[in-house]
């Protein structure tokens, strides 16, 4: 501003001088030429008109110079003034004090719509989608025309001007902005009137910033960087009740160490806190730390170490970067490292590309940040690492509880203050460090305007159903009759329900080969229940004392055919279990069992078994496949609930350590016996021995025809265009088991349940696979004595080893096939081939393979075809009874 009025004085000046040496001349002229001027003049009446013109407007622009020369002087003499220009940034904070703040006496102003500060992107995108929620507010302001107002401030009548400036382009798009100067004037030689103006504007303004808390976050556009997500009002420090005085023990401990920059300078140790709140959920971990900030009057930074794109540089960069005087978030911290490893680190894809070690770099290492306070908070401690939480990186370790009583009648004072009484009875009725703050919290705003119906509703609390946090996964698997998989889940770190979250079949296919194949119940059970499909968690929900007593009754029903029905109770509704028609059931009346007391007598057995204080302890899932189990008897039913109820200590058909898959287990499964002696000499006791393997190396190591490698490499890929063989290979269960035996005996359905109880565990699951089943079946045909006798052969294959097969090659099927039709020479040829049973020599083209035995004569081979042929009809027969057979037992 004093620039401008120097080249302005400079330029008056000029002119001034130049005015003057032009009047001289002027005047000199004049004196030389007088008496012609005065007859050129008095004849001329447009000379006259200019001269006069010309006088009038020289007197005009005297007049004018010598006024603004005296009120320059004046002004300089009796008035004060500062000046602001547009271009400063607080130019706006200013204009806006004096338009909201100060009493403005103008008969010009410009309204306009009031703007709301630093919105952030979300905000903008919430009100372009949803549209404006509350009517805009409008603002009125000192118009901006060079005009002069008046303003009072302080009891006194400040002159306000807005000068307008250049027009210049700013920004990317070039948008033309009109600089402008905004001036306060006032009577006086001091300024300390309009100073104290400026100063109030700003500082107003600050307060306006710093009364919210700002919450960053990490930006994934291209730059990145930290970017405000949201602006909120601070939580009061009482909105948060922690246990005794740990609020007030952090919140001094927080400012203590902000006061203390120097000390920390002065003895050479790294001016940072870290705090570690640990707990259950629920109990107030995160909302300390917010509570925190708004005490502190600090800004909340989240990080997050989910994103995959994420590593230990960017991780580096973003705590180096991050916002001054803000308190820096990790929520959950034992959701993304447990101990050293980063969480689903396994077959499932890594949650975070951050390692462990870029981790503590980050926090304490040579490029971390100074005067930053980290929060972290998890809800298992015990899965963090020693490393990680050690002093120096936590230095303050705060443990969370759920709700003491002292925490109960705060919390209920606060709903209803003044009610000392009552909050007394509340917290006396509930247990201690049972139930969170955010539970306690739920109940009161139900009851927000009663502290009566508070008090009263207080049992609801003592009845609601376990956090899902703290169902183990035994149990959690044990609803849906899948406990059986608990070591595998265990081995990879899932030993919490909440812990399955984003799991899915295709990740546990990859942890184990028996994982991958299933029974195709199970599987289709395991792939709903990881999705948490509503068909499959309505039979999850812990069955009601009704619903038990129910389905004892209906399975148990007289004249009902339990020995045919094995599945009916997989058709049923779950939760409305009985109670619709829907269900494909009917419920029987009362005087349908009016003769029957035995079977009520029994159905309360049962229920008292499986139930306590009036809640039941297993799922509708349970009691189907329970029932389903036992639908020949009532008593056995009852007899072995506990293998429904019993602690996994005592659930011996679940193993302690993983059942990695044997490969005896596996090559026995498909059929390749000869293969075994194989496996025992190259010492492949795992198949994790052979994953490593290629194809070729496979086959020359075990000498696998190329049917026998077809089949294998079709197990280890899932192919699903070989369903024949997927399905042979998958185990078979209790119900299978007698059906098949039913059919290939012909034997009875006690005689069936015998045998399948042989070979299965309790809990109806079987090691054997179907196509291992079925030859087994068909070597032992119509021969029930025969099938239960060599049972063991079925569970633990006979391993013959390599030079005893010659000598024995006559007690093989194939060797008695071949010697029934003179063929008997060719029988280790065959066998070298693993073609031993008769599955094994009906492949689809069973000719083939004569080249390979070196049959090369027309009437051997004319013999065995005719035999071959002989068999198709014999087994195409047998398969048509057996369909005839199916369809009249469904």
């Amino acid at each position: 501003m004093s620039q401008k009025n120097s080249d302005s004085a400079a330029l008056r000046s000029v002119v001034w001088i130049a005015a003057i040496a032009v009047l001289v001349m002027c005047s000199a002229t004049a004196y030389h030429m007088w008496d012609t001027l005065i007859v050129l003049y008095s004849n001329n009446e447009w000379l006259q008109a200019l001269t006069v013109s010309s006088f009038l407007g020289a007197m005009a622009y005297s007049l004018r110079e010598a006024y603004s020369t005296l009120q320059s002087k004046m002004v300089d003499a009796y008035f004060c003034s500062i000046s602001i220009e547009s271009k400063d940034e607080h130019f706006e904070s200013v204009l806006n004090f004096l338009s909201q703040h100060c009493k403005i006496h103008s008969g010009s102003m410009m309204a306009q719509t009031k703007k709301k500060k630093k919105r952030t992107w979300q905000e903008w995108r919430e009100e372009a989608l949803m549209g404006i929620r509350k009517p805009p507010q409008m603002e009125f302001r000192p118009r901006n025309d060079n005009d002069a107002h008046v303003v009072r401030y302080q009891g006194r009548r400040i002159l306000l001007t807005r000068t307008k400036g250049d027009t210049v382009t700013v920004g990317w798009n070039r948008k033309p902005v009109q600089l402008e100067t905004l001036t306060l004037s006032m009577w006086g030689k001091d300024n300390s009137i309009l100073r104290d103006l400026f100063y109030e504007a700003v500082n107003t303004t600050y307060k306006e910033d710093s009364s919210q808390i700002n919450i960053f976050v990490q930006s994934t556009d291209f730059w990145g960087g930290w970017e405000k997500a949201l602006s909120k009002t601070p939580r009061p420090a009482d909105s948060v009740i922690l246990d005794e005085t740990l609020a007030e023990q952090l919140l001094a401990d927080a400012r203590e160490f902000l006061g203390s920059a120097e000390w920390y300078g002065a003895t050479g140790i790294p001016y940072r806190r870290g705090y570690l709140l640990y707990g259950p959920p629920g109990c107030g971990k995160t909302s300390s730390a917010e509570v925190l900030a708004g005490e502190l009057k600090l800004d909340i930074a989240m990080l997050s170490l989910s994103n995959k794109e994420m590593d230990d540089t960017k991780l580096t960069s973003a705590l180096r970067e991050a916002p001054k005087r803000c308190i820096i978030l990790l929520e959950d911290v034992d959701a993304v490292f447990v101990e050293r490893n980063v969480a689903r680190s396994d077959g499932a894809a890594p949650t975070s590309g951050v390692t462990f070690s870029g981790l503590l770099n980050a926090i304490d290492g040579v490029a971390s940040q100074e005067g930053r306070i980290f929060f972290m908070t998890t809800n298992h401690i015990e899965k963090l690492d020693a490393a990680l939480i050690r002093p120096g990186r936590c230095d303050v370790k705060v443990e969370l509880r759920k709700a003491s009583r002292v925490q109960m009648q705060r919390l209920f004072l606060r709903f209803f203050p003044g009610k000392d009484a009552q909050a007394q009875e509340f917290a006396s009725r509930l247990p201690e460090f049972e139930i969170s703050m955010a539970q306690l919290q739920g109940h009161m705003l139900e009851s927000k305007y009663s502290p009566e119906a508070a008090l009263s509703n207080v049992a609801r609390l003592l009845v609601t159903p376990p956090d899902v946090e703290k169902v183990p996964i035994f149990d959690h698997l044990r609803r849906v009759g899948l406990e059986h998989l608990t070591p595998y889940f265990e081995h990879y770190g899932y030993n919490w329900r909440s812990e399955l979250s984003g799991l899915s079949m295709d990740q546990v296919g990859k942890w184990e080969l028996e994982l991958k194949h299933l029974p195709s119940t199970e599987r289709k059970t395991l792939s709903a229940f990881l999705e948490e499909k509503p068909e499959i968690m309505k039979d999850y929900q812990l069955a009601n004392l009704s619903q038990i007593r129910d389905m004892f009754l209906i399975t148990y029903a007289p004249n009902r055919n339990r020995d045919s029905d094995h599945d009916e109770l997989e058709d049923c509704g779950s939760t409305d279990f009985c109670r619709s028609g829907s269900s494909g059931f009917v419920r029987m009346g009362s005087d349908d069992f009016e003769h029957d007391t035995l079977r009520r007598k029994q159905a309360k057995e049962f229920s008292d078994l499986v139930t306590k204080n009036g809640k039941g302890l297993v799922s509708v899932f349970q009691l189907k496949w329970h029932f389903g189990m036992f639908a020949h008897s009532a008593e056995e039913a009852i007899a072995n609930v506990h293998l429904m109820t019993c602690p996994r200590k005592e659930a011996t058909w679940v193993p302690v350590d993983v059942p990695w898959t044997s490969t005896v287990s596996v090559f026995s499964r498909l059929g390749f016996d000869a293969v075994l002696p194989r496996l025992v000499e190259k010492q492949f006791e795992h198949m994790t021995d052979m994953l490593h393997m290629s194809k070729e190396e496979v086959d020359e190591e075990l000498s696998l025809s190329k049917r026998e490698s077809a089949i294998y490499q079709a197990i280890l890929e899932g192919d699903e265009k070989r369903q024949d063989v997927l399905l042979s290979f998958q185990r078979v269960d209790y119900h299978r088991v007698m059906s098949e035996v039913e059919l290939y005996t012909g034997c009875s359905v006690d005689e069936a349940r015998r045998f399948a109880k042989e070979v299965c565990n309790p809990m109806g699951k079987c090691s054997v696979s179907l196509g291992q089943l079925k030859r087994y079946l068909d070597a032992h045909k119509n021969d029930l004595a025969a099938v239960t006798k060599n049972v063991d052969k079925l569970m633990s294959p006979e391993i013959v080893p390599t030079d005893m097969k010659a000598k024995n090659t006559g007690d093989t099927w194939i060797g008695q096939f071949l010697a029934g039709l003179g063929l008997e020479k060719y029988t280790q040829q065959f066998i070298d081939l693993d073609i031993c049973t008769e599955d094994e020599l009906m492949t689809p083209d069973p000719f083939a393979e004569f080249d390979d035995i070196g049959m090369k004569k027309l009437g051997p081979k004319r013999r065995l075809q005719r035999a071959i042929k002989q068999i198709e009809e014999r087994r195409t027969k047998e398969k048509e009874e057996r369909e005839k057979k199916e369809q009249k037992n469904h």
